[in-house]
């Protein structure tokens, strides 16, 4: 379990609060807003803080999400939004990589990182075999890898999500969700995501 402690070390002394942010590549246009998949509209929202580097997140978007967004997501029922909660720096590191690729390939990357998540998270080197994986997967020099990871207004944006997560929804571990407003945790297969979802839409 990564020590929580030393983060938040790492939140206090990071160019979060005073370094002003220079943009050091012209090709790198991260997104900065809430990433989302689904209807602006639809009935259900979802927020799901997670970790790139946590085992339950990765057993949940192999296991799980995928059956969540054929059955709502992609029908119009749920609103899905993912919010960094990074638990240490390759986490952190690894997000802000997946905003600079854009809206359109940053699902696919996380997917990505997931799918390769004991490769990269257990790699002797992780920032190097992130680097690696962001070439092979989505052709990202290395030179945009370097910028990407030092544009400390993308970082701002990180790690803003992480303390909104534990400010306003007292989240304390991921995966965790937040449902119409209310707060979920042992989210672990899809019958227990249906289990929470049906209610509330039968209730509409």
């Amino acid at each position: 379990m990564p020590n929580r402690r030393d983060f938040l070390l790492l939140l206090g002394a990071s160019a979060f609060l005073a370094v002003p942010f220079r943009k050091t590549s012209a090709t790198m246009a991260p997104e900065l807003g809430e990433m989302v998949l689904g209807e602006e509209d639809a009935p259900v929202t979802v927020i799901e803080y997670f970790s790139l580097t946590c085992h339950h997140c990765m057993r949940f978007h192999q296991d799980v999400f995928h059956q969540v967004e054929e059955t709502y997501i992609d029908t119009g029922k749920i609103r899905f939004v993912a919010r960094d909660f990074p638990l240490n720096d390759p986490a952190l590191r690894a997000a802000m990589v997946a905003r600079c690729l854009g809206r359109e390939r940053y699902f696919g990357f996380i997917a990505a990182l997931f799918d390769n998540f004991d490769h990269w998270t257990g790699a002797d080197d992780p920032m190097r075999a992130l680097a690696l994986l962001a070439a092979q997967s989505e052709g990202m020099s290395r030179e945009d890898f370097d910028a990407c990871v030092a544009n400390t207004e993308l970082e701002t944006t990180v790690l803003t999500s992480y303390l909104t997560g534990m400010t306003e929804h007292e989240v304390s571990g991921t995966p965790t969700f937040i449902i119409n407003g209310r707060k979920f945790e042992d989210v672990t297969s899809f019958e227990k995501f249906e289990k929470i979802v049906e209610p509330i839409l039968s209730g509409m």
